[in-house]
């Protein structure tokens, strides 16, 4: 019996081409791309060399991307990086900020993010650095930009919506609550300059892992201060991701040690993995279009036959707003 793999949402076999750009830096580029020595210069080539390509295919500058060892890291850095920084601003500007003395910040996000990012936030509410509210998807299964948009106060300092949800793949409108979140930015800029304050930051977050192979992920576009993504997604190696991070985000590294990524995230760097990200980045810009259109018919295929063979099969989630490499199926 031929097994047939269906879970690509999960991981992706590595790419060929991919593994192929990895191989020398295995041994052969072996040095540490923080030493100044000509070992460590070459594999800081392939680490900017990936970055460049990295900033090139999410349409941000080359010091905005972070990489990390995937988006569960990257999330977490997120959470807790910005409630930790907004929690110190807020107090060592008391006297300029437009918040109370007894500040807490507050996150708006979804019900039904990765846990990675949804148990990042649940454990920040229990310590009682944070409140937090928690948006539920509609029969669809979208979150709904004007839920997101009511649900923030005048405390909020995060919402963070995924691009894509990972099990049932219906697609979430980030350009609406950006554009929303826009406005809300200026009018907290116009408050605060009318008392001669600072206003109180608030970011827009989204993880895009489950995008990146078919959805245009331009963060300006998106109207995203940060976003997270992980390379086993895309035909790329295991252990490696990245974070978008706009110049102005005020966010604290959580963990410490040197100051690789521009003093946010400490470790040495995973360079043969972060040479094998920015390849299947490179892979993905040059096929999208064909591969989008090949997958969405294989999903068209594939829905028509179960429907026609299986009696009482229910596809969960709209089939308009979905990722075209994704059916999830209830079978009654």
């Amino acid at each position: 019996m031929n097994n047939i793999y269906l879970d690509y949402a999960a991981t992706t076999p590595l790419s060929p081409k991919v593994k192929k750009a990895m191989d020398p830096y295995w041994s052969d580029i072996f040095g540490n791309p923080m030493s100044m020595h000509l070992f460590g210069q070459k594999a800081a080539e392939g680490v900017e060399q990936s970055r460049q390509i990295s900033s090139d295919y999410f349409s941000v500058q080359p010091e905005e991307i972070i990489f990390t060892s995937g988006a569960t890291e990257s999330n977490n850095l997120v959470v807790k990086g910005i409630v930790s920084a907004i929690s110190l601003y807020n107090k060592r500007y008391i006297g300029r900020v437009n918040s109370p003395e007894n500040f807490t910040p507050h996150i708006v996000t979804s019900s039904y993010e990765h846990h990675c990012l949804l148990n990042s936030v649940k454990k920040i509410v229990a310590r009682g650095l944070a409140e937090a509210t928690f948006i539920e998807p509609n029969r669809d299964g979208i979150i709904d930009p004007e839920k997101v948009i009511s649900a923030i106060k005048d405390n909020t300092v995060l919402v963070s919506i995924m691009y894509v949800n990972n099990e049932i793949g219906t697609v979430n409108d980030l350009k609406t609550i950006g554009e929303a979140l826009n406005n809300i930015k200026i009018k907290r800029k116009e408050k605060a300059g009318l008392i001669d304050k600072e206003a109180l930051p608030i970011y827009f977050h989204s993880d895009l892992t489950q995008g990146v192979n078919f959805l245009d992920c331009n963060a300006k576009k998106l109207n995203l201060d940060l976003f997270s993504m992980s390379g086993h997604k895309i035909y790329g190696p295991k252990g490696v991701g990245l974070l978008g991070v706009k110049k102005g985000v005020i966010i604290e590294k959580i963990q410490q040690g040197g100051d690789q990524e521009f003093n946010l995230r400490s470790g040495t760097h995973n360079v043969t993995g972060i040479v094998g990200l920015g390849k299947a980045l490179e892979e993905v810009s040059r096929n999208k279009k064909i591969q989008t259109k090949k997958v969405a018919s294989l999903q068209k295929h594939m829905a028509k036959k179960l429907k026609k063979r299986i009696k009482n099969i229910q596809i969960n989630g709209s089939m308009k707003r979905r990722i075209v490499n994704n059916l999830n199926i209830s079978f009654k």
